[in-house]
C-alpha cells in the first residue's frame, strides 16, 4: 500500500465542552491535484451532541474531586485534538513522536513539510519554533523526555559534500539549546545519518543511537552518551547485512547498563541483535535463544521495568513479526540473564487473522506499557494498549480510532504519563489531518470510558466500475483541480500517476482486492493498479472535457 488511506474524522471526543443542537451528517472531500504532491482529503463530519471528557488535573489526569475506581480495567480517555492545521496527506505516513514530563504537560512532534512542535500544558496548546541547526532541510527523527524534564528534539539535516547529520536540542525554560556538534562518525562524502533515537541514563544524560549508510550501503551503527559538554561515542559496534536502514531500539536498565537492538539482514531473513553497554565495551546479548524467535523481525522496541537501583526490574523486547504467515503479530521477549525467553503477547493481538501494523513499548514505575495498531475483520486499523500486571497483560484501550467510517491508525508511539495513565499519538489520515493524541487515565467512579466513532467496511464504498469511479472523483472535486486537470493535455496526464493516481488506488482499493474494478478497466480481463488508476484519469478528464463541450453548446 501507498499511503495511508483518506478516511474521515468524528467530532467527537475533544478537551473542551461542546455541544451541538442539530444532527445531520456532511459529506466533504476534496483532491486538490495543484502541485507535484496531490493528496485526497476526504471527511465525514457528524455533527451531534458531544459528550465531553473530564476536565485534565490532579495526578492521573482526572478530576481532583473524582474517586478512581479500584480496578483500572479499561481507561477512560480524551482527545487532545492537537493543532496541526492541514497536513499533506499523501505522505505514506508521518510517524509522530510524544514525551510526557508529568500527566498535564506533554510534548507532540511530527515532520510534515518542516518540523512541527506543540506543547500541552494548563489545558492548552502552545506551538513550539523549532530549533535553528546548522545545514539544510531539517526533518523530525525522534522526541523523547523523562518524567519531570523537558523533552530533547533529534532532528536530521544536510550538510556539506553529500552528508546529513542528527542534530541534537534541549528545551530549557522557553528556549532550545543544542547539544554539541552535529552526530555524525565521519566527514566521509554521501554519509547520512539513518533513524536516530534517544535514550536517558540513570543520572538523566541523554543517549543518542544511529545507523549510517554511505552510497546506499550499511555503514555503521553508533551509540553516543552526552558528558554535559560534548558527546562520548561509545565503543564499536559492527552491525552485519545488506540492510542500511537499522531501525534502532535504546533503553536503560536500573543497573545504568545501556541496552541498543537493531534489525539486521536481508528482508525477509532479517532478525534481531541487541548488545549491551556495562561501562567498557558493547557485549552480545542472547544472540542464539533471540535469533530463533526474530526472523521476519522489524519495529523493535526495548525497555526496562524499573527505576534505577530497582531489584528485580526486568528488559523486554517487543517487535513485529511476520515469521508465521501474511499477517505481522507482536512478538514479546524477556531476559533471564542468559538468554531471552519467548512470552505470550496480549491475547487480543494473538486472535486469529490478527495484523498488527504498528507497535510501541515502554516501561515506567515496575509495570510495562504495550500499545499497538491491528486490524479488525472489516480492515480497519484500530488503536489496542495493554499493561503488564502481576504476570499477565490486562487490556487498558481497545479498537480505539478518531476518524469515523474506514480508519487507518499507524505509526504508534507511547509515553506513559506515571505507573497509571499514559499518552498515545498516532498517525490517522482524515479531514485534512493526520497527527493524533490522547491521554489514557483511569476511569472516576461510575464513568465508563467513551466509545470510538463509528467504523464500516471500507470495501462497501468501493466503486465497481471505471465510470462509476469517475464520478465519484468528480463529485469531490474542487474547482481549482477541475481547472488544473482540463488545462493538463491528455499526453501528459502521467504527471498525475505518483500523487493524484496513488490516491485513486488507495482509495477505491485497487491494490487491496477490488477485481470488480480491476476488471472493469481492463475490459473485463484485469489489469495492474498503476494502469487502472491511469484509466480512471483519463476517463475524468474526458468527462471534464465533455462537459465543456455542452456548456460551450448551451451558450
Amino acid at each position: 500500500m501507498e499511503m495511508s488511506h483518506p478516511t474521515t474524522i468524528s467530532s467527537g471526543s475533544g478537551v473542551k465542552p461542546r455541544r451541538t443542537t442539530n444532527h445531520l451528517t456532511w459529506w466533504a472531500c476534496q483532491w486538490p491535484i495543484k502541485r507535484t504532491i496531490y493528496a485526497v482529503s476526504c471527511a465525514w463530519l457528524t455533527l451531534g451532541c458531544v459528550p465531553s471528557p473530564p476536565a485534565l488535573g490532579g495526578s492521573r489526569g482526572t478530576p481532583v474531586s473524582s474517586p478512581l475506581q479500584a480496578d483500572p480495567g479499561l481507561l477512560c480517555w480524551a482527545s487532545l485534538e492537537p493543532p496541526t492545521g492541514e497536513q499533506d496527506v499523501s505522505l505514506a505516513f508521518m510517524a509522530p513522536g510524544v514525551a510526557a514530563r508529568d500527566p498535564d504537560t506533554v510534548w507532540l512532534a511530527w515532520g510534515d513539510k518542516a518540523a512541527q512542535v506543540r506543547r500541552w500544558q494548563d489545558g492548552h496548546w502552545d506551538s513550539i519554533a523549532v530549533p535553528q541547526v546548522t545545514g539544510s532541510l531539517p526533518r523530525f527523527s525522534d522526541l523523547g523526555g523523562a518524567l519531570g524534564r523537558d523533552p530533547l528534539l533529534l532532528l536530521k539535516a544536510n550538510g556539506d559534500a553529500g552528508t546529513s547529520a542528527v542534530h541534537v536540542a534541549r528545551r530549557e525554560g522557553d528556549a532550545w539549546l543544542m547539544l554539541g556538534k552535529p552526530l555524525l562518525s565521519t566527514t566521509q562524502p554521501f554519509t547520512h545519518a539513518g533513524d536516530a533515537v534517544l535514550a536517558f541514563d540513570n543520572t538523566g544524560a541523554p543517549l543518542v543511537a544511529w545507523g549510517e549508510e554511505r552510497n546506499v550501503r550499511l555503514a555503521g551503527l553508533f551509540v553516543a552518551r552526552w558528558s554535559g559538554s560534548a558527546w562520548d561515542q561509545l565503543g564499536d559496534l559492527k552491525p552485519q547485512g545488506t540492510t542500511a536502514q537499522l531501525y534502532p531500539a535504546l533503553a536503560v536498565d536500573t543497573a545504568n547498563h545501556f541496552w541498543v537492538g537493531w534489525q539486521e539482514g536481508t528482508w525477509p531473513d532479517t532478525g534481531l541483535k541487541v548488545s549491551v553497554w556495562q561501562g567498557a565495551a558493547w557485549q552480545d546479548v542472547g544472540a542464539p535463544t533471540l535469533g530463533g524467535l526474530s526472523r521476519g523481525a522489524s519495529d523493535l522496541r526495548i525497555a526496562s521495568t524499573g527505576a534505577p537501583g530497582d531489584k528485580g526490574a526486568e528488559i523486554w523486547l517487543a517487535w513485529r513479526s511476520v515469521a508465521n504467515g501474511p499477517h505481522s503479530n507482536l512478538a514479546l521477549a524477556r531476559w533471564n540473564g542468559q538468554g531471552w525467553d519467548r512470552q505470550a503477547p496480549p491475547a487480543q493481538s494473538a486472535a486469529e487473522g490478527a495484523n498488527v501494523g504498528s507497535m510501541d513499548l515502554v516501561g515506567v514505575g515496575g509495570t510495562l506499557f504495550l500499545a499497538w495498531s491491528q486490524a479488525d475483520k472489516d480492515g480497519n486499523q484500530k488503536l489496542h494498549v495493554a499493561q503488564r500486571v502481576g504476570g499477565e497483560w490486562r487490556q487498558r484501550l481497545a479498537g480505539l480510532h478518531l476518524v469515523e467510517g474506514f480508519s487507518r491508525v499507524a505509526s504508534v508511539r507511547l509515553a506513559a504519563a506515571d505507573s497509571h495513565s499514559f499518552f498515545v499519538a498516532w498517525d490517522e489520515v482524515g479531514g485534512g489531518r493526520r497527527t493524533r493524541l490522547i491521554h489514557a487515565y483511569p476511569c472516576p467512579v461510575n464513568q465508563k470510558p467513551p466509545p470510538p466513532p463509528k467504523s464500516w467496511n471500507e470495501k462497501d464504498t468501493w466503486p465497481k466500475t471505471v465510470q462509476e469511479a469517475s464520478d465519484k472523483v468528480l463529485a469531490k472535486m474542487s474547482e481549482e483541480s477541475r481547472v488544473t486537470v482540463r488545462e493538463t493535455k491528455e499526453e501528459d496526464l502521467a504527471r498525475f500517476h505518483l500523487g493524484w493516481g496513488m490516491g485513486i488506488r488507495n482509495e477505491f482499493g485497487l491494490r487491496r482486492g477490488n477485481t470488480a474494478l480491476l476488471a472493469s478497466c481492463g475490459g473485463g480481463a484485469r489489469i495492474n493498479p498503476d494502469a487502472c488508476s491511469m484509466i480512471i484519469i483519463r476517463a475524468v478528464w474526458k468527462q471534464l472535457h465533455e462537459q465543456d463541450t455542452v456548456s460551450s453548446k448551451a451558450r
